[in-house]
This record gives structure tokens, C-alpha cells and sequence, in this order.
């Protein structure tokens, strides 16, 4: 992507912006784990890649449907969705973030994190509040 145009810190308009926004909108909505690579050094098709998980193919589909509502709401829409009706990986593309949610199980299986081991790893510490990353960390729950 071109990561020359201008654009306004804190926006929609940053991808960094967008994929952390899209990170606390996932957290919100109880996903798991999740990941910020910055992959625009290593492909030409996204600037981000955000990975995190749910623990059913409900949750997934619903943090998903969540997602694109939350994020339509902010005048985002996405270029294709893929993978919702059957909830175990869906993939949204926004064009400079694309989102990959996983049933649990199919993240490890197929394992974007170690795919793009050489993307650098956004730190979610500094804007992501250290308890909702806590539970968001896959500890199962004492229930």
C-alpha cells in the first residue's frame, strides 16, 4: 500500500488507526488473543493484518457480524467477506487492515502468526487498557 499519502493521526484514514480501533471494537465483543502485524513491508495487498479468535464458530460469527457493524457505523465498509456462515475463519478485508477471526482450533492449525514471522508486532499494551487484554489473554474462565 502507499504508505506516502497523508493522513490524519487517530483516524479511520490511518491504517495503524483502523486496526487497533478494530482491535478494541473485537475486544469489546469478547474475542480472543488477539495480534497486530504490520505486514505492508513484506506484501503489496495490506498495510495490517489483524488476527484474534473466538471460542465457537457463534462467537466468531457474531464478534464478526459485531465488527462490520460497528465499523459501517463509521462509515467503513469492507471490500469482500468470506467465511461467516460457517464461522471458523472468517476473513474481512478493508483493504490497508484485513481481519482474520478464528474458531480456536483452525487459528493454531493454520497459523498467520507464524506465517508472517517476519512482520513486526504492534504493541497493544499502549493503547489497548491491560485488563481488557487480560481477559481477552484465552484464560479459560472458572465456569
Amino acid at each position: 500500500m502507499d504508505s506516502t499519502v497523508e493522513r490524519e493521526p487517530g483516524s479511520l484514514d490511518d491504517p495503524r488507526e483502523k486496526a487497533l480501533r478494530i482491535v478494541e471494537i473485537l475486544i469489546e465483543h469478547k474475542a480472543r488473543r488477539p495480534v497486530v502485524l504490520k505486514v505492508g513491508e513484506l506484501c503489496s495487498f495490506t498495510d495490517y493484518m489483524v488476527i484474534a479468535s473466538g471460542r465457537s464458530t457463534r462467537h466468531v460469527q457474531g464478534a464478526a457480524q459485531r465488527l462490520h457493524q460497528d465499523l459501517k457505523d463509521m462509515g467503513e465498509t469492507p471490500f469482500g467477506v468470506e467465511g461467516l456462515d460457517d464461522g471458523l475463519w472468517v476473513l474481512m478485508d478493508y483493504l490497508d487492515v484485513v481481519v482474520n477471526l478464528f474458531y480456536e482450533s483452525h487459528r493454531d492449525y493454520y497459523d498467520l502468526e507464524g506465517f508472517w514471522a517476519d512482520a513486526q508486532r504492534v504493541d497493544l499494551a499502549e493503547v489497548v487498557p491491560d485488563k481488557l487484554l487480560a481477559e481477552s489473554s484465552g484464560v479459560d474462565e472458572p465456569w
